[in-house]
């Protein structure tokens, strides 16, 4: 989410329709991805985790967690 409101240049609200709203997680990997290193991706690990399934990358490594 982060990334996706970096791209339209949104800021994340703070409530909706008068309900708080918990803080956003996570950081924006726009650079990331603009980037045209390819090394960048081995030099970090990158994690995401959608619809209870997980996976992680680090260098040559991925790990996933599947239902």
């Amino acid at each position: 989410m982060p990334t996706l409101l970096d791209y339209a240049d949104v800021p994340y609200p703070e409530s909706f329709r008068g309900v708080s709203l918990a803080e956003v997680q996570g950081q924006s990997i726009r650079s990331l991805l603009e980037t045209a290193d390819e090394t960048v991706f081995k030099d970090r690990s990158l994690g995401w985790e959608a619809y209870g399934m997980d996976a992680l990358r680090w260098g040559d490594w991925k790990i996933l967690r599947l239902p």
